[in-house]
């Protein structure tokens, strides 16, 4: 079951996702996920006036920060071994149409110095 904690907090959010914690309406508690779905649906009955703060619903994490961290960098490592296996592909590629457009170029150039030589005789 989840632990989850109501705050009051500012509606601005950064682009590192943070946001400013004025205040904390509950301790944490242990609902229920039927709870949580209620809660969530409803949390903008919650009433915050005047202060102007919006309130929102914390849902502990059951794993900890560092393990959480180290999924980051995992991550971050399959996607740049990812990009790096489709830069050595397109590298790939692009040689392997220069070398093609090159030969073509040969060939093209061996026609006409053929036709030449067949026109004047060589």
């Amino acid at each position: 079951m989840p632990q989850v904690k109501i705050i009051l907090g500012t509606e601005y959010v950064d682009p590192w996702n943070t946001t400013i914690l004025l205040d904390s309406i509950t301790d944490w508690e242990e609902i229920s996920d039927d709870e949580l779905v209620f809660l969530r649906e409803n949390i903008y009955r919650i009433s915050t006036w005047p202060s102007g703060l919006y309130p929102t619903i914390l849902v502990k994490d059951e794993l900890p920060v560092s393990i959480r961290i180290e999924s980051i960098r995992e991550k971050i490592k399959e996607e740049l071994s990812r990009k790096r296996e489709q830069e050595r592909k397109n590298e790939e590629a692009n040689e392997k149409r220069i070398a093609t457009k090159q030969k073509n170029k040969e060939e093209k150039e061996k026609k006409i110095l053929e036709e030449l030589k067949a026109k004047y005789g060589s």
